[in-house]
């Protein structure tokens, strides 16, 4: 199955978006177990959905919340579906997985928390930076062993799956993937000098703050040489590759993710490299801010402290 948006265009377009948006809507509510159209030109319920907000949704979630490889891998579970049979066994896993990474989302919250001091005080001092640094770092450690703590439930998650469920999988799993990496990755494609991350970051909370003309411009003066010395940068191949494996691996009859020895240090590497920019990101910008600024987005972190994939609650 390929993810064909309306009109037939492919990318992240309401095929791929509309079904990766339900597993966002669990941040805030039910888990959705249904299995939404993905696909075609004809007319669907999801085809009232727009595009780019739906669009913008899902990438500023994967902008806050840098789970590494095993966070992807439960966003496609939520809505994945299956069978009256099945949804028993599949919200054990997904119960155990969400267990197993509870240490990532605490990490994740404890970043948002540091940063939000920073905002408070309007500039990073050296004791913010270097609780901003050792956030960054709990979190990519997480990521990695909330990596090796759930190999049981992907197995298990295997084994209920039918061939046609693996495959779905997989390909919820690459989206969510294509999604993270334009919210974090370091591509300028119109090559002047900003990653194209930050100039989407920069755009939504100029809309959300009413930034003025002259704050845009001194953000994005700091935000390019910020971003060019950024320590620790992603390389998306790495990625790309332990995604292809694991796909490789799971439509496969049988699967054991523990030969994929790939998964731990790309989770690390995609939690560290996402935290790591969005730490940037916020240090930067917060001294450009007015009080009432940084009151308003010190709120709007604490939307994000608060969500994550649905834990029931």
């Amino acid at each position: 199955m390929r993810f064909v948006g309306r009109n037939g265009r492919n990318g992240i377009g309401i095929g791929v978006a509309a079904v990766l948006l339900l597993g966002l809507a669990a941040c805030g509510g039910e888990a959705a177990n249904t299995q939404p159209n993905t696909g075609g030109t004809g007319t669907t319920s999801s085809d009232t959905v727009d595009d780019a907000q739906i669009t913008a949704d899902l990438t500023e979630h994967h902008g806050h919340h840098h789970g590494g490889f095993t966070h992807l891998v439960i966003l496609s579970v939520e809505t994945l579906g299956g069978t009256p049979e099945q949804h028993d066994k599949i919200e054990k896993v997904r119960a155990d997985l969400l267990a197993k990474t509870m240490p990532v989302r605490d990490a994740n919250k404890n970043l948002l928390t540091v940063l939000a001091d920073v905002l408070a005080d309007g500039i990073a001092t050296p004791e913010e930076n270097a609780k901003v640094d050792g956030a960054v770092a709990q979190l990519a450690t997480a990521a990695s062993a909330a990596h090796a703590a759930s190999a049981d439930a992907l197995n298990q998650l295997h084994e209920i799956l039918d061939a046609a469920q693996r495959t779905t999988l997989v390909e919820k799993v690459q989206a969510h993937w294509q999604v993270w990496r334009q919210a974090n990755a370091e591509e300028d494609k119109d090559n002047n000098g900003l990653p194209d991350a930050e100039e989407r970051r920069l755009a939504h909370m100029t809309k959300l703050l009413a930034l003025t003309a002259d704050q845009v411009e001194k953000i994005k003066t700091g935000l390019k040489t910020a971003m060019a010395n950024l320590p620790g940068k992603l390389d998306p191949a790495e990625v790309d590759a332990h995604v292809k494996a694991f796909g490789d691996a799971f439509v496969q009859a049988t699967f054991d993710v523990k030969s994929l020895h790939t998964g731990e240090g790309v989770s690390s590497h995609l939690a560290a490299a996402g935290a790591g920019r969005m730490a940037r990101f916020y240090t930067v910008v917060a001294p450009i801010l007015t009080a009432d600024q940084r009151t308003k987005l010190a709120d709007h972190f604490r939307k994000h402290e608060n969500a994550g994939p649905n834990l029931g609650t």
